[in-house]
């Protein structure tokens, strides 16, 4: 670990258990401020005198007025509200606020270009630290907070010194009343009056000096005032939303447009498109065009990508493109640690939440680590090195947080509560967290987690289902090993869990050193596990939403979820309507859950419903069974037998839906081989009118229960005539339309259809037309409408459709063409392609058809059909060609065939035409003069590539000649023709034996 590491090792650690004990009391206490905030803005100006923390509040007053370059401006003053001294008998009161407040300082804020500024979160530091941070004088400074840290005292970066902050002499601090509301010319009165003087700033008496609105917009006045001047975001963005539900005249979007801060108008495009209000279309587009001067680079930044929001949430393609986008890339949030410390962590190892904190309080998530430098005597930082896996949020190195704070702002906008459901996952899941906390940005993480809550919330005020959706989403993401403390299993510490389901639980740990062990106790043991009884927020919705809850309570893996589900689902109000209504296999997913409580709740449920049952229920039969737990495998054998169970041809095909269905295939087998006719029809169309659902089930079936499927359609030739018409139009239709089914259902349909006879297709298929196939079906099913086709047209298919066929067609298929190819031999004689084709197939009907058709040709066609077979690769082929040759031409084999099997590519076919051709040549033909001639015409006369023994041929030439004189003339004639030849080696190879022969016999 290095040096830097190691000195940041302390200041992290106490970081994190701060955060970790004051983050879930702090949030709640910062919604309810949320929540109240409207109550406060009301009650403004009667504001109580009670403050019970323990620092004084900073006042503020915010003033209008314009700079030297007449933009306008801001002039706020503070001040600290001090405590009355205040004596009641013997005891002092002192959390009662003075009336009036003194204030000591003020700061300047210009606008630019007409525009005002935005309000930038600052921090007034009395002291900023030791040694070379130390203040001279130790006058108070203003921060922008982004400049400064607190790591036991404030560090502070003077770029960041807010140089427009001033601290008033004695004599020039102002005093106001604080309870008694003032008027922004009675504000500006007094200073005047003071003799406050301001360096490049002069007041306006009322903010519409600058605002400039007209009577006919007088009534917008106030808001406006509020929604640009109020020091309260929350309220800022609260009088934002009730101008534009007042549906202002389009004059007053301009006024914000040319005169709003980057704040403001970024706000206003959000909203907007939150409305789905086209009033500014045209003026984001210019906007995003325009080059903007009015504020730092990255708040036109912000204020662009806003206005982009704004018109991809008015734009029907744009806004489904970004959805896509947004759910496609939603995983890339979850940052995934690949290197830690210089090593790789394997791509399947689950790290628990526990070792995520060890890296952060470690130093390891820094963004920055160190090293002193001696020679220039400090620290000098370096970037970490890439740590996550790249993705559309990360870098490796850092999150990108303007990136992850558009996509939440997207899918506030286009109302994806799932998406923001998971986003709240992510956020509450240690990897967020500890990267946050990590790279010292706790204060971000709070403002995502303020944001994520303030969305989810805005859900369950104006839309319930929303927020169960967004529930859903959250709770059933967590898994065991998301907890966000050192002890393992403890989730008491996840803001979302502990906010949405322990929400009433509002008990601290101990404190003071005196209570240390008791803390630890506290700590150390999840409280949320102990607690009995409901706690969640807003009770009433899920109550309403008592199926999503059972949703969560199956699919959550975290104890601390699945108990609260039980105490809502034990408790409330509406539980016996739900449960007489819940479906069966609700009933027993929930029996399989780990936490035993609930689990033994609705196992309780459902016995007392099977008890109460006398006749047999299908649904509930395959519930039972397609449960992996024994115990609900016996109670649905018993109630089988009770009741005398018995499977409609619907309940029959449901049991495919089983993922346990081998271990029921005897039950399956039965109920499949006992339907009759009727049934077994109704059973079939019950498979293809739920194909989809088939398909989305993702339903593979084991290669036995394939078997049966198989044999069964042997039943459907028992049907009648008009059923089978029917069935077959039926069955074509869902061909043709293209719709994608499971490659068990396509073979399925394939072996109905073709379990009929060609003469049944062929009747059935007069009164029945075909229309043309859409051209996204499958292979398998254009091969099922070919052959169909093809027995309605009497005509043979197409070559590649045989292929096709033959490679991938069932047994059945296959049957179908050869009765295809029987019913069509007068047009397969013509085919030589398709004879070939089915020669060189493996199956043996097909291969005798051939040679059943190849004897029986004209010997013309037969001939060019017999230099085709022996020309195929596949050794079945050239094998029945080559014994055909000896059956049919004996030694004297075409000269046509010699040339193919000496240029063949087997081993086999150029062994069979050597051997011959040796022989006839080492024999000189056997006697037979004229085969002997024939075969040295014909092998002298070819080309020397192919032919490698006219060598062999010349050396016997001489002997032949002796032997047959009266061949001699012939021979001479020959080889003067090929001794005038233009080829060297055969001229001069032909004039040598040409003289020898002469030679020996003159």
């Amino acid at each position: 670990m290095s040096k830097f590491i190691k000195n940041n090792f302390f200041k992290a650690i106490s970081s994190l258990v701060k955060s970790e004990e004051k983050d879930s009391s702090k949030n709640l206490e910062s919604d309810k401020k949320e929540v109240n905030q409207e109550v406060s803005f009301q009650n403004s100006k009667i504001p109580k005198k009670i403050w019970k923390k323990e620092y004084n509040p900073l006042r503020k007053i915010v003033l209008w007025g314009w700079d030297g370059d007449d933009n306008p401006s801001f002039v706020i003053f503070y001040g600290k509200h001090e405590f009355k001294n205040i004596e009641s008998g013997r005891e002092s009161i002192d959390n009662i606020l003075e009336d009036d407040v003194k204030y000591t300082s003020y700061a300047i804020f210009k606008g630019q270009e007409g525009h005002l500024p935005s309000f930038q979160a600052i921090k007034i530091i009395e002291e900023s630290g030791y040694g070379y941070n130390r203040n001279k004088d130790n006058s108070p400074e203003m921060y922008f907070k982004k400049g400064i840290k607190y790591d036991w005292y404030w560090n502070v970066d003077k770029k960041y010194l807010v140089k427009e902050f001033k601290n008033l002499e004695p004599e020039d601090q102002v005093v106001f009343p604080y309870f008694v509301s003032q008027s922004h010319e009675e504000y500006v009165e007094k200073i005047e009056k003071q003799g406050i003087k301001f360096s490049d700033f002069r007041l306006a008496k009322n903010p519409n000096e600058v605002l400039k609105l007209n009577e006919q917009f007088t009534k917008y006045y106030e808001i406006i005032n509020d929604m640009m001047s109020y020091d309260n975001l929350y309220i800022r963005r609260k009088r934002l939303n009730e101008l534009l539900n007042m549906n202002p005249p389009k004059e007053v979007y301009n006024l914000l447009l040319n005169i709003g801060s980057t704040e403001l108008i970024s706000g206003l495009f959000l909203e907007l498109a939150r409305r789905n209000n086209p009033i500014l279309i045209e003026e984001a587009k210019t906007l995003i065009e325009s080059k903007i001067k009015w504020a730092e680079d990255n708040y036109i930044k912000g204020v662009k990508r806003c206005a982009n929001i704004y018109l991809n949430a008015l734009d029907k393609k744009l806004k489904a493109d970004r959805i896509e986008w947004i759910r496609k890339s939603l995983s890339d949030m979850d940052l995934n640690i690949i290197k830690i410390n210089g090593k790789d962590i394997p791509s399947d190892k689950i790290i628990e939440g526990s070792a995520y904190r060890k890296y952060a309080v470690s130093g390891f998530l820094m963004d920055y680590y160190g090293t002193y430098d001696y020679e220039q005597g400090k620290y000098v930082e370096y970037e970490a090195p890439k740590r996550y896996k790249e993705g559309k949020y990360t870098d490796g190195r850092i999150l990108k947080l303007i990136d992850f704070k558009n996509t939440i702002q997207e899918s506030e906008i286009y109302g994806l509560a799932d998406v923001i459901g998971k986003i709240a996952y992510y956020l509450d899941a240690p990897r967020l967290t500890y990267y946050f906390k990590g790279s010292a940005r706790t204060k971000q993480l709070k403002y995502f987690h303020r944001y994520i809550r303030r969305i989810i919330n805005s859900y369950a005020e104006s839309d319930p289902d929303k927020f169960m959706e967004a529930m859903k989403q959250l709770l059933t993401s967590y898994t065991e090993h998301d907890y966000v403390c050192k002890f393992h299993g403890n989730f008491q510490f996840n803001e979302f869990i502990k906010y949405y389901l322990y929400y009433d639980f509002k008990e601290k740990p101990p404190v003071g050193w005196d209570n240390w062990y008791e803390r630890e106790i506290w700590m150390s043991n999840d409280q949320l596990m102990r607690l009995e009884g409901r706690y969640e927020f807003m009770k009433e919705i899920w109550d309403n939403h008592l199926d999503v809850v059972v949703d969560i309570a199956i699919k959550s893996k975290v104890n601390q979820i699945v108990k609260a589900c039980y105490y809502i689902l034990k408790d409330s109000p509406n539980r016996d309507a739900f449960i007489e209504n819940m479906s069966y296999k609700q009933l027993i997913n929930l029996t399989l859950v780990p936490y035993k409580p609930l689990a033994e709740m609705f196992r309780n449920i459902l016995e007392d419903k099977l008890n109460n049952l006398n006749t047999f229920e299908a649904e509930l039969m395959i519930s039972l069974i397609g449960c992996p737990d024994k115990k609900m495998q016996e109670l649905a054998m018993e109630f089988f037998n009770r009741t005398q169970g018995l499977f409609s041809p619907s309940d029959t095909a449901d049991l495919l839906f089983l993922d346990n269905i081998d271990k029921w295939k005897d039950l399956f087998k039965q109920n499949l081989f006992s339907l009759e006719k009727e049934q077994y029809v109704e059973f079939i169309r019950y498979i293809i009118n739920n194909a989809n659902k088939f398909k989305e089930a993702e339903i593979n079936l084991p290669e036995n229960i394939r078997n049966m499927l198989s044999m069964s359609t042997d039943q459907i030739k028992h049907i009648s005539n008009i059923e089978k018409t029917t069935l077959l139009i039926e069955l074509i239709s869902l061909l043709i339309q293209g719709k994608k089914v499971s490659e068990w259902m396509e073979t399925f349909i394939e072996e109905i259809i073709f379990a009929f006879s060609y003469e049944e297709l062929e009747s059935l298929l007069k009164d029945i037309t075909i229309e043309p196939a859409k051209s996204s079906i499958s292979s398998r099913n254009r091969q099922v409408i070919s052959v169909l086709e093809s027995i309605k047209n009497r005509k043979l298919l197409s070559d590649s459709e045989i292929i096709s066929i033959l490679e991938t067609g069932t047994s059945k298929m296959i049957k179908m063409l050869f009765s295809i190819i029987t019913q069509n031999t007068e047009e397969l004689n013509n085919r030589f392609s398709t004879l070939l084709i089915m020669l060189e197939s493996e199956v043996t009907v097909l291969n005798k058809k051939v040679e059943e058709i190849f004897d029986n040709m004209p010997q013309e066609k037969q001939k060019k059909l017999h230099g085709i077979i022996i020309d195929s690769p596949v050794f079945r082929t050239y094998s029945f060609g080559l014994e055909k040759l000896n059956e049919i031409y004996g030694d004297l084999i075409p000269e046509e065939f010699i040339i193919q099997m000496l240029e063949h590519t087997s081993p086999d076919v150029k062994a069979y035409i050597s051997d011959k051709t040796n022989e006839i040549l080492d024999n000189l033909g056997n006697g037979n003069e004229k085969i002997f001639m024939y075969y040295i015409k014909t092998l002298l006369l070819l080309p020397n590539r192919i032919s490698k023994s006219k060598e062999r041929v010349y050396k016997t030439i001489p002997r032949f000649v002796n032997k047959h004189k009266d061949k001699l003339e012939e021979v001479e004639n020959m080889l003067l023709d090929i001794g005038g030849s233009n080829i060297i080696m055969d001229s001069e190879r032909a004039l040598i034996v040409l003289a020898k022969i002469r030679g020996e016999v003159m």
